[in-house]
Order: C-alpha cells, then sequence, then structure tokens
C-alpha cells in the first residue's frame, strides 16, 4: 500500500475569478459614493443604527435573564432559611435581606455579581453552612449599628 504525503499549503490563493468580483464590486461602490454620496451616508447611518439596536436589545434581554435568575436563587435562600424575620417576624419580601450572622458579607461581596453571591450562598447553605439568616432591613441595620 503506497503512502500519499500531503503537501502543507498556505491560505487558499484568492482565485481571478474572486478579483473580478471584488474589482467590480469595488467600482460599483465608488460610482454610486460619487452619484449619490447621501443615499450611501443614509445607508450607512440606517446599518449603524441597526446594529446599535440589535445590541441594545440584546442586553436589555440579558439584563432580564439575569435578573430573573438571581431572583430564583433568592427565593430558594429564602425556602432554606424561612420567609421571614428572624428577629422581628416581618415577613414582606421587598424589606427582607440576607445576613451574615458572624458578619464579612461586606468582602464577600466585592467583585461579585448579585447571581454569583445568590450561588455561592446557596451552596453553602446546601452543604449544612448555617452563616446566614433572614433579617428585615431594619433589624439588619440596627444588629449593624448595635453589634460593632
Amino acid at each position: 500500500m503506497a503512502t500519499v504525503e500531503l503537501k502543507k499549503t498556505g491560505p487558499v490563493p484568492f482565485s481571478e475569478k474572486n478579483a473580478k468580483r471584488r474589482d467590480y464590486f469595488r467600482e460599483y461602490k465608488r460610482k454610486e459614493l460619487e452619484n449619490d454620496p447621501e443615499k450611501v451616508r443614509e445607508r450607512a447611518n440606517n446599518y449603524h443604527n441597526d446594529v446599535l439596536k440589535q445590541r441594545e436589545d440584546h442586553m436589555e434581554k440579558k439584563r432580564a435573564n439575569e435578573k430573573r435568575y438571581s431572583q430564583n436563587l433568592k427565593d430558594k435562600i429564602f425556602l432554606i432559611l424561612g420567609d421571614k424575620c428572624k428577629s422581628c417576624g416581618f415577613s414582606d419580601k421587598r424589606a427582607l435581606q440576607i445576613d451574615h450572622i458572624n458578619g464579612g458579607g461586606n468582602q464577600e461581596r466585592k467583585g461579585k455579581s448579585q447571581g454569583v453571591q445568590y450561588r455561592l450562598i446557596l451552596t453553602k447553605l446546601e452543604s449544612g453552612n448555617s452563616d446566614y439568616q433572614i433579617l428585615c432591613a431594619n433589624c439588619n441595620w440596627i444588629k449593624k449599628r448595635y453589634e460593632k
């Protein structure tokens, strides 16, 4: 059985046919720009605006997904820790906060997104860590103020 040696080649050479197409297209664009520069500018601006709009829409969807993901994680944490303030029993979720019993929450939050923070807390809680509790905003501020 004969072995065939394969030659290593560089990039595919630009064919003459493609070169003609490229040159024709460049000439067409040059003439169009000479004949109606306003139309060319308008088309470019429209394209640019469309790209910006698509990027904005994408970022809006991404933010909504991240918010939904974070809220789902927070809901799971609240289910594990209870849906009310450990100190006073307040149960309106809009004012409930996750508190680090032994402090250190600021250090834990540095450089992390909300979703990452919640994922970290949830992982710790699922592994049996009990360093967290639910407090309402008032009780949390009172704890910060008087337990230093």
